[in-house]
Formats: C-alpha cells, sequence, structure tokens
C-alpha cells in the first residue's frame, strides 16, 4: 500500500517529526504531508478529518 497524493516513504521520511513518548522516539508523518495525503485520498473519512487537521495546522503556524 502507498500513500496517497503521490507521496513515497522517501519524501515522507525527510519531513518526518520526531516524537517523544516516555523512552520511545517515535517517527510521525508531517502534518503537512498527512494533509496532503488525506487530500489526495479523498474519502469520506479523510473528508470528515479535513476541518481538525487544518484548525491544527493554523494553532501550531502560530506558535
Amino acid at each position: 500500500m502507498r500513500p496517497a497524493g503521490g507521496l513515497d516513504y522517501g519524501r515522507l521520511a525527510s519531513h518526518q517529526v520526531e516524537v517523544h513518548l516516555h523512552d520511545v522516539t517515535v517517527p510521525l508523518a508531517s502534518l503537512d504531508d498527512i494533509i496532503a495525503s488525506k487530500e489526495a485520498a479523498d474519502r469520506p473519512k479523510d473528508r470528515h478529518a479535513m476541518p481538525v487537521l487544518r484548525a491544527l495546522r493554523a494553532r501550531l503556524g502560530d506558535s
């Protein structure tokens, strides 16, 4: 299975963010890459999530 939107794992890895949870570092896709993938997939569940993701991006941009 490949990420939607023409994204590949190399690109996702190059933009990843790291989150530290207890004693473990977890690599995650960037919020912008998640948004791009969900926009490209355009499934009902992705459309439902978009307002929350965009609001989070706007909030983080103000930090």
